[in-house]
């Protein structure tokens, strides 16, 4: 009756020993997939702030195009177009330079 008894510890024993080696390696296996989400979670949002920028910054450079295509549209009275008509004539690059 004493073989028994000792064969069915020896059984429970080894058996709640594998259980926690297995509980164990799953929680070592899981630190590792978790650290690699980690990571993984970093770069997609690194990489979304990244894209969020450049739309700003083509947004911002498509308005200064527009309002730089839309302020200058053959202004004679411009102060810019009246010194560089007053320059052109003085350096003898008018509308008559030999005058």
């Amino acid at each position: 009756m004493n073989a028994p008894a000792i064969t069915i510890v020896l059984i429970a024993a080894l058996f709640l020993i594998s259980i926690n080696d297995a509980y164990v390696l799953k929680q070592s296996s899981n630190t590792p997939l978790e650290i690699q989400m980690y990571e993984y979670l970093q770069v997609v949002k690194q990489e979304n702030l990244i894209s969020q920028r450049r739309k700003q910054l083509e947004k911002k450079l498509l308005q200064r195009v527009n309002e730089k295509s839309t302020s200058n549209d053959n202004d004679d009275d411009d102060d810019d177009f009246g010194r560089l008509l007053v320059r052109r004539k003085v350096v003898g690059l008018g509308d008559n330079p030999f005058k």
